[in-house]
């Protein structure tokens, strides 16, 4: 970054902070590229970050007093970005993994991860699949002496008195060979706020289960913001504040749809994408108030 920008978002930065401060409103916060991203979390906030790891998903889960979380860990391609970057948050352990499905954009990075840091338990619904990916991820747990714990709709993570992960889905009658729609959608209640988790559901499942769920405060968006998901109904229902789409910069597919992200738009959703804003952390502080930080 030249010295004139720099300068400059430093600028805008105050900025910021003088309006929020003024007005009493101090909700998001933009910060620079490089290491100023990688801020300091406070003791009793709970940092929620989707990392850029292209067109796949993998979300870290922290908090001081509980640990480290991943929910899914992209594709094989960039699996050392995941590695990398949870390294200089200077993670040693992950608690949990939390495997939404086995396709690969979710489940590339498992391998590395399982190299790089010790793993506590891994959660997956009751699936297989014929890839590599799949293959390797089950070889590499076996090496490691790891077993998968059910994900399905009742199972709960107790992280503490006050915080924990429900499993919403999948239920009893979804067909687990539907990879995608009976997929492990679990909500993250931290802080008095909830953060839903969606893998990559159609409509079809996002109706099966919206009742369960109430409204939450952030959304990680289905299927990399897909038409056939986030539907109108579904953000009646669930009334996010922010969403976030794990997505790759010109990606083939298209992704985030143009239809996605207009009913986001008329539902008021405020919408970050990895492609446009990098590695995207939200944090949340022991009161319930969230803050926003992007890397790009």
């Amino acid at each position: 970054m030249s010295k004139i920008k720099k300068l400059l978002s430093i600028v805008v930065l105050l900025i910021v902070i003088l309006v929020s401060f003024l007005t009493g409103g101090f909700e998001h916060l933009s910060n620079f590229i490089g290491n100023d991203y990688l801020i300091d979390i406070e003791p009793g906030s709970t940092l929620v970050e989707a990392i850029d790891v292209g067109q796949g998903d993998a979300f870290l889960i922290s908090n001081e007093e509980y640990g480290n979380i991943l929910v899914d860990t992209g594709e094989t391609d960039h699996a050392q970005d995941l590695v990398s970057h949870l390294k200089e948050r200077d993670i040693e352990k992950i608690d949990y993994i939390i495997i939404t499905h086995p396709h690969a954009d979710h489940i590339g990075g498992m391998c590395d991860v399982l190299d790089n840091f010790e793993v506590g338990k891994v959660y997956m619904p009751k699936m297989s699949h014929t890839t590599s990916s799949f293959k390797n991820m089950v070889s590499k747990m076996e090496e490691k002496n790891l077993y998968f714990t059910e994900a399905k709709s009742g199972v709960e993570i107790k992280l503490s008195d006050t915080d924990n992960i429900k499993f919403i889905s999948p239920t009893k009658d979804m067909d687990l060979d539907d990879l995608d729609n009976s997929d492990a959608v679990c909500v993250l209640n931290t802080n008095g706020r909830k953060v839903l988790f969606t893998g990559d559901i159609f409509e079809e499942a996002e109706l099966k289960i919206m009742n369960k769920i109430g409204k939450v405060d952030i959304l990680k968006v289905a299927h990399h913001g897909s038409y056939k998901s986030t539907s109108d109904e579904f953000l009646e229902k669930i009334q996010p504040t922010y969403a976030i789409i794990g997505v790759g910069e010109d990606n083939k597919y298209s992704h985030p749809s143009t239809e996605t992200l207009n009913r986001l738009e008329q539902h008021d959703v405020k919408v970050y994408r990895t492609d446009l804003d990098g590695n995207i952390a939200f944090i949340i502080d022991k009161n319930g108030s969230i803050k926003v930080y992007s890397s790009k």
